[in-house]
C-alpha cells in the first residue's frame, strides 16, 4: 500500500546539501514513528530499535519505505509512504485516523492538511519470455550495499554501471535485499525470485547524517529512472518495500510512471 501525505508548505524547490537532505530524511522518518506511537507505543518502539526480523538469520528490516518531501500545487507538499507489511499499515493508517502531527524542518514547520490511499502497482506482463517488468524512477536517493570477497561492505556509485561483474553484483545484492524483506513480512521465500535491472539517466547523490555526539555518516547514492524486471514477488516489493538498502531512512523509495502523482 502506498499513501500520500500532504501538509502545507512552500511550493518552490529548494536545492539542499548533503547535511540537510539527510536532516529533512531523519526528520521524516521521526514523523513516521511519531504517528504509529498513536497507534501502540510499543510496536513504534519496537520498529524504531530493531524492526522486523528475518527468519533464520540476525537480520533485521524496517517494514516501510518513504519519500522525499516534494512540490504538490499552490503552497501544498507532500511526501509518501509504503509499505506491504499488514501489521505496520495497521499502525500507520490507526496513527493517522487520530490526526497528522506538523513535520518541523529546523525553523520551518509544516502544517498537515489530509492524506490519501494511492492506486496499486501497475506492473506489466512480457507473455512470450514469462516475466513482468515495471519502469520506475526514485522519488528518494537509491543506495546499493555490497561486498565483494573478503573486502568490507561498501556503497557502489553510478559510476560503476558499465562494468558489467559491477553491475551483476549489484543486481545480486538487491535480489537478496529483496528476498529478506519478503521472507520479514510473509514469512516465507517468494517461490520464484528473477530480477534485473536496466539504468537510466542515474545521478549522484550524496547523503550526510550526524549524530548527536557529531560523528558523521555519508551514504553514496543516486537518482534516476530504471526499468526493473523478474518475477512479481520481487518487483512488488521492491514499489512496496523500497528498493536497495537503508530504505528505513528514506532511501529507494521508487514510483511508477502510470501512478506519479506530483
Amino acid at each position: 500500500m502506498k499513501i500520500e501525505l500532504l501538509f502545507k508548505g512552500n511550493r518552490k524547490k529548494r536545492e539542499l546539501d548533503a547535511v540537510k537532505r539527510g536532516m529533512r530524511m531523519k526528520a521524516l522518518a521521526s514523523w513516521i514513528y511519531s504517528i504509529l506511537q498513536k497507534s501502540n507505543k510499543d510496536y513504534a518502539q519496537e520498529m524504531h530499535d530493531r524492526g522486523v526480523p528475518v527468519p533464520e538469520s540476525k537480520k533485521f528490516i524496517k517494514p516501510f519505505v518513504f519519500s522525499y518531501l516534494y512540490p504538490k500545487s499552490d503552497n501544498t507538499v507532500a511526501f509518501k509512504v509504503a509499505s506491504c507489511d499488514a501489521t505496520f499499515i495497521h499502525h500507520f493508517l490507526s496513527g493517522l485516523s487520530k490526526g497528522m502531527n506538523e513535520i518541523v524542518f529546523d525553523r520551518e514547520v509544516l502544517e498537515p492538511e489530509k492524506f490519501r490511499i494511492l492506486p496499486p502497482v501497475d506492473v506489466k506482463y512480457n507473455e512470450d519470455n514469462d516475466y513482468f517488468y515495471v519502469d520506475v524512477f526514485s522519488l528518494s536517493p537509491v543506495t546499493v550495499k555490497c561486498s565483494a570477497g573478503a573486502k568490507n561492505q561498501y556503497f557502489y556509485l553510478p559510476d560503476a554501471m558499465n562494468n558489467e561483474e559491477v553491475k551483476k553484483q549489484i543486481e545480486q545484492a538487491l535480489q537478496r535485499n529483496l528476498a529478506d524483506k519478503y521472507l520479514a513480512v510473509y514469512k516465507e521465500l517468494p517461490s520464484r525470485n528473477r530480477f534485473w535491472i536496466k539504468f537510466y539517466d542515474l545521478n549522484r547523490i550524496p547523503v550526510m547524517f550526524i549524530s548527536e555526539s557529531g560523528k558523521t555518516n555519508k551514504v553514496l547514492s543516486f537518482l534516476g529512472r530504471m526499468r526493473l524486471y523478474g518475477d512479481f514477488d520481487m518487483i512488488y516489493t521492491a514499489m512496496q518495500m523500497g528498493f536497495g538498502s537503508k530504505t528505513g531512512l528514506g532511501f529507494g523509495f521508487i514510483e511508477n510512471h502510470q501512478n506519479y502523482s506530483r
